[in-house]
């Protein structure tokens, strides 16, 4: 998903700098393409939610990471992943996502597709005979024609604010299996980019600390997971920090601080630093301690890493209790 969601991005990114003009006119010759996308819809989340459904993807997993809320459904089939791009294709543009099908990547829709990727289609990015990507974005205020378009355009500060959405299908096989795997992962409307680039993580969100797990001092947080597929009960989350103390440093902070917490060592912390004092093996210098509190276990592997120190927090219910 990382790597889809990341050429997706700058792809829709560069698409948008070629599509408008410096004062933020639509370019003549994408005008009248815009017009030819189907007018009002429902909401676009649900719709593309809902044709997953009919394609017989299963119910989507939730997941929160950076507060963005993200959703992933996965199926296998028996067709290929170009039978998979041709099926999806004709029921995106049966139900009104797409104003066409789109089978390939050719330079003669070029314009086309990229006007359909910005107003909520989803369209082809790469046709292998083994692996093919879709995608396509929503803007802030999900415009689905030419002056909506431009009035989003001119009203955002950036162009990783001009986009609220997005939606991402990758189908998949190697050569010696027959099914095809296909991910499908999208996000609601209110999708923010920025939360998604360390670099703006550092100045504001994120930097708490959480409630259960501390954040060691020093540390800003870059990355948080929550699995909220159920949201009756705890199933999983997860953060990544980053500092500038050292590992032993931040190993003995843990130590002290989950204790406090009412947190326990279980004895496997033990075991493994006499496996990292006596034996030399790959990744012994990767810190990995494991704590219980009631009826959750947490994980935590720390490490260094280009003049940097990570620590990478996992906590999940405890299921040797059951």
């Amino acid at each position: 998903m990382k790597t889809g969601l990341a050429g997706g991005l700058i792809a829709i990114i560069a698409w948008s700098v070629g599509v408008f003009d410096l004062d933020g006119d639509v370019q003549e010759s994408h005008a009248d393409i815009f017009d030819l996308r189907f007018s009002a819809r429902a909401n676009p989340v649900e719709e593309f939610a809902n044709t997953l459904k009919q394609l017989g993807h299963p119910e989507p997993r939730t997941y929160a990471i950076n507060n963005n809320r993200i959703y992933f459904s996965v199926r296998h089939t028996d067709d290929s992943p170009r039978q998979v791009l041709n099926a999806y294709q004709q029921r995106f543009a049966a139900n009104g996502l797409n104003d066409r099908v789109y089978s390939t990547i050719d330079a003669e829709e070029g314009e086309a597709r990229m006007i359909t990727g910005l107003t909520g289609g989803i369209v082809p990015h790469s046709v292998d005979a083994e692996h093919v990507t879709m995608g396509g974005i929503i803007t802030r205020s999900q415009a689905r024609n030419a002056e909506e378009l431009r009035r989003d355009y001119l009203e955002s500060p950036s162009p990783s604010s001009l986009f609220r959405g997005h939606r991402w299908i990758e189908a998949f096989r190697s050569p010696e299996h027959n099914q095809t795997t296909v991910i499908a992962s999208w996000s609601d409307e209110s999708f923010v980019y920025s939360r998604m680039l360390p670099e703006k993580l550092r100045v504001g969100y994120g930097a708490g600390a959480d409630h259960m797990i501390p954040s060691c001092p020093g540390c800003v947080r870059i990355n948080r997971l929550e699995d909220l597929t159920d949201e009756s009960s705890f199933i999983f989350e997860s953060n990544i920090y980053v500092t500038n103390h050292s590992p032993a440093q931040i190993v003995d902070f843990y130590d002290k601080a989950m204790t406090s917490r009412g947190w326990e060592a279980l004895p496997q912390n033990k075991a493994f630093y006499e496996l990292q004092t006596n034996v030399d093996f790959e990744g012994r210098h990767v810190d990995i301690h494991a704590f219980t509190r009631e009826d959750r276990l947490t994980k935590l592997v720390i490490y260094s890493d280009e003049g940097s120190t990570y620590v990478h927090t996992s906590m999940q219910p405890n299921t040797s209790l059951n």
